[in-house]
């Protein structure tokens, strides 16, 4: 039983995609057809947008990370390299993402937004249209700072003149002139005639210009990203502001930490809480180590420890699946929390939760039991018992007139989504019988 429902509950987190690569399908010497190449083009912006809102950079966009499911729906994959500070934070780790599809900025290591993206979905688009590459090496690094790409439709005759504007537009080499948004692009790709060639396109933006690398990273110097600060308050090794990205025009968090050991861990911390990608983990967007700063997404809602609700059983059961999710996504990274308590958990007005990792003071040794025990410790505070899993248990059972199922001891994250998740059915079976 747990082991079934351990598999299932890394399906659920990691939906299998079965039918390939684009990379596959170009190497077999497949051609999409154009309403095809559109599509894919659109689900890589739906997958790419959603990236961008949390302020995360792909930065490895090629034929070899795009995947089909079996309905044919392309998804990016290995955001692995996705930067924490990749939004107008200069490089300091090397090159990451393959050089034949890497933007101009990246080349250079000049700071990075969601134009470098961008340009890469320009690269991989150019390469599917027209079958062959926009640059054909093998000084991909001078052909990609000054050389103009040849225009699509001089390249096939069945080529459709749409398609020079939108990619001229992508691959521009200085990222400020580039297409702006997934936004336009999105609209471009919905408005492109793929019929032919009977109307004439509009000329696309051609930029043969060496890339200013100097002039674009003194404009970002000039115009700090985060702005209108407002101290929210200390840790013994840290102190937090909230502001504005002007970039994203939303909220954060801005924690800067203090020289020494203590503050190098946190850092850490805060780099593996990134890495692990839940959405009820306060998420990390930004991370500076030169400036020792982390940037946080500012949560939604109030912390237990100020309004503590009042769920009825099957949403505590849900909020314990929830908080489980949160626990497991950090300790498949290889760490743990150590410090879930009613002050770093809050929870918004659809009583969804967010773990906090932002405030949390200094690193703790701690292990995925002492995660679960804390977890266990809150949700019982909520349901009025004593803090074990038993007395949990038997409280929303109750409550809900079910039947005690059998269920795994929980150690870790996952056993304990594993283990609410039985409980789960059988509160809302017996809610349903009645």
């Amino acid at each position: 039983m747990a082991s079934r429902r351990s598999t299932a509950f890394r399906t659920r987190l990691r939906p299998l995609v079965t039918c390939g690569s684009l990379q596959q399908r170009l190497s077999a010497g497949e051609r999409l057809t154009p309403a095809q190449i559109r599509r894919m083009a659109l689900d890589i912006i739906g997958g790419l947008e959603a990236a961008h809102h949390r302020g995360v950079v792909h930065r490895d966009i090629k034929p070899a990370n795009i995947f089909f499911d079996a309905r044919g729906t392309a998804k990016l994959g290995d955001f692995g390299v996705a930067h924490l500070v990749d939004l107008g934070q200069t490089q300091t780790g090397g090159l990451i993402g393959t050089l034949a599809y890497m933007s101009p900025e990246q080349i250079t290591g000049a700071p990075i937004s969601i134009a470098a993206d961008l340009y890469s979905v320009g690269v991989t688009l150019f390469e599917v249209v027209t079958g062959r590459m926009p640059f054909l090496g093998p000084d991909f690094v001078a052909q990609h700072l000054g050389e103009p790409p040849p225009i699509p439709s001089t390249l096939g005759e069945s080529i459709a003149l749409g398609w020079d504007a939108i990619l001229g537009a992508l691959l521009v080499k200085n990222p400020r002139e580039r297409t702006g948004t997934l936004a336009d692009l999105r609209r471009q790709l919905e408005a492109i005639d793929l019929g032919g060639r009977r109307t004439v396109a509009a000329r696309p933006r051609r930029d043969s210009r060496p890339h200013s690398i100097a002039a674009i990273a003194e404009e970002g110097e000039a115009k700090p990203r985060y702005q209108f600060e407002t101290p929210l308050g200390s840790t013994p090794i840290s102190s937090l502001a909230r502001a504005v990205d002007t970039v994203l025009d939303r909220s954060v968090v801005i924690e800067r930490f203090e020289l020494g050991d203590d503050g190098t861990r946190a850092l850490e911390r805060a780099r593996m809480f990134g890495r692990a990608q839940s959405p009820f983990v306060q998420r990390a967007l930004g991370l500076d180590w030169n400036a020792r700063q982390v940037v946080f997404e500012a949560p939604a809602g109030a912390s237990f420890a100020d309004a503590r609700p009042i769920l009825p059983a099957y949403e505590v059961v849900r909020l314990l699946k929830r908080l489980a999710r949160a626990a497991a996504a950090i300790h498949e990274v290889g760490g743990s929390h150590g410090a879930i308590s009613a002050r770093t958990v809050v929870l918004d007005d659809g009583a969804a939760p967010t773990v906090m990792a932002a405030g949390l003071g200094k690193v703790v040794e701690s292990s995925p039991a002492d995660d679960v025990a804390a977890i266990i410790a809150l949700v019982a505070e909520i349901a009025e018992c004593e803090p074990s899993f038993e007395a949990l248990v038997k409280d929303v059972i109750d409550e809900a007139g079910a039947t005690l199922p059998t269920y795994p001891k929980p150690i870790d994250g996952e056993s304990l989504y594993a283990a609410a998740d039985i409980i789960d059915i059988a509160v809302l079976a017996a809610l349903g019988s009645r």
